[in-house]
């Protein structure tokens, strides 16, 4: 295979190079998107993005691996020891631990070894990695010890607590020596994923999620409502939401805000953790649901309720396709006036109205809701996973091209046009499909460190307190209950689950 000896020449090939030499039909295409849409559901987006592009890369994959000249990529080469300078001649490779294989062949490796064919890559996944004793991070140190990895691709806890302990390569050599610019990243990732103490920097992130309001214009036009804009505090959103009518039956119905999920502890958790809420304290023995700051959220949830501008009927679950999955979300339906979502609302609204002329309506988005003390941070920014290189790395050169190449402005525009990755990239000016997503909503705001306080509580106090907090503001939205008597009932069933759940975890 013809080395290439210039970016130019490599960008050029991986341009031309096809998947499947007739393309990919669009009935596959099209079979493939419903099949997503059945198995997650619009509501699942937020949480299992990877899903969706993961399911499309696996059935690409078996067009993509019929491809003769890449076949050896997965064939184990001998191992050498690291060199100072990337040689681009003898043959070596290199173990990265990956999500999933296939995907990751398709989104990023495939096009380290049309770069590169002197390199192969031998994946390993992390699929299913079990921690039996629930340590997270001892799993993922051990699969990276036991199979001597030079990758690692890590969740953003596991990658710090790594960082920290001097288990990963510090990539700052590499960066300083070959002017590598981390200019290309949108602002605040790079601060995000340097070490804490040394301001060292261990690994780089491809993607993100975030979310943002999205709003229907028509709606806010024929009802005479201004629209949202930037780092409204969620007081001021649900003021507007609530100045929507609420009378309208079936098709014409109204909602002013339609949540990513229904039910009222689902909108207190949201609203505390962008004002930076905890329900217990710090040890988790103690809960403090009857405080100032829950009063006044308990009581904007409550009225959206009552007057009927919040959403709350359930979004279904089940196997359907087709249009009924879409009708499902009031906004794509164009029977909401907001929603607060990430960018997967976005792609649904282009497909809706591609496929079955849903969403014919114009539509914008905004930031999302922020703290009125902490107005430019943004409380639902996540990486996706951190690539990173072992400190015991045996090629860590090599390592760090496949870096380079991962995080590469070409790449990331490449697999967003293809659709192989679904969330937004790190990579600043990368756009966001459809064309018309503003991106800029999803990460105009500063990245903070934490969404919520830190917590001791036991996890299954969750399922627990979320279940009471959705009987009593139901109960006080109904004219049951004062407001006072809510907040003591809630006090007192909730330190009743939480002591409960702490006892069981010390036997």
């Amino acid at each position: 295979m013809k080395r290439h000896t210039n970016l130019r020449d490599w960008e050029k090939e991986l341009r031309a190079f096809p998947i499947h030499p007739n393309g990919i039909p669009k009935p596959l295409i099209r079979k493939v998107e419903e099949r997503i849409a059945m198995e997650t559901g619009v509501r699942h987006r937020v949480r299992n993005a990877w899903v969706g592009g993961l399911a499309i890369a696996m059935v690409l994959a078996a067009a993509f691996m019929l491809r003769e000249p890449l076949l050896h990529m997965f064939k184990p080469v001998e191992r050498v020891v690291k060199e100072e300078t990337f040689d681009q001649t003898s043959e070596r490779h290199i173990k990265v631990q990956v999500f999933q294989s296939t995907a990751f062949m398709l989104q990023y490796g495939q096009a380290y070894v049309v770069k590169y064919p002197n390199m192969t890559i031998e994946p390993t996944e992390t699929i299913g990695l079990s921690a039996p004793d629930g340590d997270v991070y001892k799993a993922y140190a051990d699969k990276m010890t036991n199979e001597q990895l030079d990758i690692v691709y890590l969740p953003t806890a596991v990658y710090k607590k790594m960082a920290s302990e001097g288990l990963l390569y510090p990539l700052d050599a590499f960066i300083q020596k070959e002017k590598y610019n981390l200019n290309t990243f949108i602002p605040g990732v790079i601060d995000y994923l340097r070490e804490r103490d040394t301001g060292q920097l261990f690994g780089l992130s491809p993607t993100f999620n975030s979310q943002a309001i999205y709003y229907n214009k028509d709606l806010f036009n024929k009802y005479g409502v201004p629209f949202p804009t930037d780092r409204m505090t969620w007081e001021q959103l649900f003021e507007l939401a609530a100045r929507f009518p609420t009378d309208g039956r079936g098709d014409n119905r109204v909602y002013g805000f339609s949540p990513p999920t229904s039910g009222a502890s689902i909108m207190l958790n949201m609203i505390g953790s962008t004002n930076r809420l905890s329900m217990t304290d710090a040890e988790g023995k103690k809960l403090l649901l009857n405080s100032p700051a829950y009063r006044k959220s308990i009581s904007l949830v409550a009225e959206g309720i009552r007057k009927g501008w919040l959403q709350q009927s359930a979004r279904g679950t089940g196997s359907i396709t087709g249009i009924d999955m879409y009708k499902r979300n009031a906004f794509l339906t164009g029977n909401a006036a907001m929603a607060l979502s990430n960018s997967g609302l976005a792609r649904d609204l282009a497909e809706g109205k591609r496929r079955y002329n849903l969403s014919t309506f114009e539509w914008d988005m905004v930031t999302e809701p922020v703290s009125g003390e902490q107005p430019n941070l943004s409380t639902s920014f996540s990486l996706d996973g951190v690539y990173a290189i072992n400190a015991k790395a045996n090629n860590p050169r090599d390592a760090w091209e496949l870096l380079k190449v991962i995080h590469s402005k070409t790449i990331a525009q490449k697999n967003v046009a293809s659709m192989l990755v679904m969330q937004p990239s790190t990579i600043d000016g990368v756009p966001i499909l459809p064309k018309e997503a503003r991106r800029e909503a999803f990460s105009a705001l500063q990245i903070g460190t934490e969404a919520t306080a830190d917590t001791a509580a036991p996890y299954s106090f969750s399922a627990e307190i979320n279940a009471i907090v959705n009987q009593e503001i139901q109960t006080y939205a109904q004219g049951a209950q004062s407001l006072e008597q809510t907040l003591q009932t809630l006090q007192d069933k909730g330190q009743q689950a939480l002591d409960k759940a702490n006892l069981l975890q010390q036997k």
